[in-house]
């Protein structure tokens, strides 16, 4: 029947090796089966553990790997996954070192090459560029409120007060008003 048996090696009739030890040379190629806790089937490798799913697809698969997905599913419910672009995707994320990011959002922030900023017109607000932080402005420089890297400070207007004075800074001008009888010290 072809088969063959020794402590070591074996074989059936239907082409299953059993081997101990073995040291293979050449092209191994396996669509199903099981490797170090690892299942194979034809387009990925997976290991699950605790509920939760981590794998490795062939290309045309949905990603390249993946971890933390919820269900054998290519990756898709994967809070961590890299496509075979190169994208990655990640939630609950720890990351050290230098990130580097010249384009793309940080919470409500668009990210350029030189600043971050939020809004448009005058309700725009930013960080970095020619200024430390401004508001008021698309343009850094033109915002009615601005800070320096040096820390010099230019505010179109501000107007603040308590139970007994107003301050009020317009146009340069600086007017402290009594709220008691109206009077002004500047």
């Amino acid at each position: 029947d072809g088969s063959f048996t020794s402590p070591n090696l074996s074989w059936d009739s239907n082409g299953n090796l059993i081997a101990k030890n073995a040291n293979l040379s050449g092209e191994i190629t396996a669509t199903k089966g099981s490797i170090a806790g690892w299942t194979i089937i034809s387009d990925k490798m997976y290991t699950t553990g605790s509920g939760k799913y981590t794998g490795i697809g062939k290309y045309g698969s949905a990603y390249a790997f993946w971890a933390g997905a919820t269900s054998n599913d290519n990756g898709n419910s994967a809070v961590f996954k890299v496509g075979h672009t190169g994208k990655l995707t990640a939630t609950d994320v720890d990351i050290t070192g230098i990130v580097t990011a010249t384009s793309g959002k940080i919470g409500r922030y668009d990210i350029t090459e030189t600043y971050l900023m939020t809004n448009s017109g005058s309700n725009a607000s930013g960080i970095g560029g020619d200024q430390a932080f401004w508001a008021g402005a698309e343009d850094s420089n033109s915002a009615p409120f601005r800070v320096g890297y040096d820390g010099s400070v230019y505010c179109g207007s501000f107007s603040s007060e308590n139970s007994a004075l107003k301050l009020t800074l317009n146009n340069g001008y600086l007017t402290i008003t009594d709220k008691a009888d109206g009077t002004t010290a500047f």
